[in-house]
């Protein structure tokens, strides 16, 4: 017999209780586009964030890395022409939330927001100070160390 404990007025299954901990505890999977226009990076500012972030997003049911980071890029933003996609796992890294799996795209253009869940697009000269989120720089590292 289940052994069942009350959580917020309901009760509730311990299994039930330990499996939603274990679920609530896991990383989720990030495609995570490393994309050069030039020598600029493309960034996106998320809807309410005071950071930039590389674009990227979750992966659908049997997506690979490259076609998940194709579509969230075009998701995301318009105005730009890809050029190539190469998936880089020497540069995938492992965050506090999330596990980024990595793709360089190359491609030419004039970005511009496409998607609602973005603020702003910028392209980065690396050099110029400014808020990003933590796994830029580690993936730069990464990029800078093992592929350029």
């Amino acid at each position: 017999m289940d052994a069942y404990v009350v959580v917020n007025g309901q009760a509730t299954s311990v299994k039930a209780l330990e499996e939603a901990k274990k679920y609530k505890n896991r990383k989720r999977y990030r495609a995570t586009a490393l994309v050069f226009i030039g020598d600029k990076l493309l960034l996106v500012k998320d809807n309410g964030r005071d950071d930039y972030s590389m674009v990227g997003g979750g992966f659908k049911k049997n997506e690979h890395t490259i076609d998940a980071c194709h579509r969230e890029l075009n998701e995301e933003v318009g105005g730009i022409t890809i050029e190539s996609v190469k998936r880089l796992k020497q540069c995938d890294f492992e965050g506090r939330r999330a596990k980024y799996k990595v793709s360089l795209i190359k491609a030419s253009g004039k970005p511009y927001v496409k998607s609602k869940e973005i603020d702003e697009v910028i392209l980065w000269n690396m050099k110029d100070k400014i808020k990003t989120q933590g796994h830029i720089n580690h993936i730069l590292e990464y990029y800078k160390k093992e592929v350029k």
